[in-house]
């Protein structure tokens, strides 16, 4: 059947870019940026984003830039409200060790909440004197994600372990991956009897994502007046590099982290 969703986005944002220092040696001009911004969804609610940034040019050659921020992704509409398709398939459940076939149900999850980051820059900019227009520059960074949203199925044997290791409450949130006959508390839940009628595959906040790198960039820009008079125009060359010797992650609690 088709699927009909919306989502309404409110954001408002404030930025200060604040001089501290100027004509001194190693700050000819130092100024701190700092940035924030609130922003509510309709669906997974309110969330809260912001940066610092610290940008010092240290003399007419070299230029020193670093900041941290608090980044933001909200659930888009398709992890969210993703139609349902069900399946039958073979299932061997852990909780009542029981052995049977039972319905696959893939959908989204109205439950997301924004997946949030820290991420940390720095850098240096280098505009040598002898060579007019051009620029180069070297930047380091580092981004930690949590609540990265990730798919997950109950037909996975880690999730019903992490699920199990929350009893006797089962409080754990893959414990709702499986929809079973009696609740928690009643006499029959780890029985036979409580072999799940459905087990969920949705996407969860559950991911953890470690990244780090170096982003290496050339520019160089010149007028063909400067060349030659008869040439109109100018030429632009750019260059980017990137390398990201770490960026692996991890997507259930406790479990190894992937590369």
């Amino acid at each position: 059947a088709p699927q009909d969703s919306a989502d309404n986005v409110w954001e408002t944002a404030l930025e200060f870019n604040i001089p501290v220092l100027k004509d001194v040696p190693l700050a000819e001009d130092l100024n701190v940026d700092i940035a924030g911004r609130h922003t509510s969804y309709s669906i997974s609610g309110d969330a809260d984003s912001w940066k610092i940034g610290v940008n010092d040019r240290l003399n007419e050659t070299f230029r020193l830039r670093g900041t941290m921020s608090f980044d933001i992704r909200a659930p888009n509409l398709n992890d969210l409200y993703q139609p349902v398709g069900i399946s039958s398939t073979g299932f061997q459940d852990l909780l009542t060790t029981a052995n049977n076939s039972t319905q696959l149900v893939q959908k989204g999850n109205a439950t997301l909440k924004p997946e949030v980051a820290h991420t940390y820059t720095l850098g240096l900019v280098v505009t040598p004197s002898f060579i007019p227009g051009f620029v180069t520059s070297l930047d380091y960074y580092q981004t930690h994600m949590a609540n990265a949203i990730t798919g997950i199925s109950y037909q996975s044997t880690t999730v019903q372990n992490l699920c199990i290791a929350s009893a006797p409450t089962y409080s754990s949130p893959f414990c709702s991956l499986a929809v079973r006959p009696f609740p928690v508390g009643s006499p029959q839940y780890t029985t036979t009897a409580n072999y799940p009628t459905q087990v969920l595959s949705s996407p969860l906040n559950s991911a953890k994502v470690q990244m780090e790198g170096w982003n290496f960039e050339v520019d160089y820009n010149w007028d063909w007046a400067d060349v030659w008079d008869a040439i109109p125009g100018s030429m632009s060359l750019r260059n980017l590099v990137n390398y990201t010797p770490v960026l692996e992650t991890q997507t259930l609690p406790g479990t190894a982290w992937q590369w």
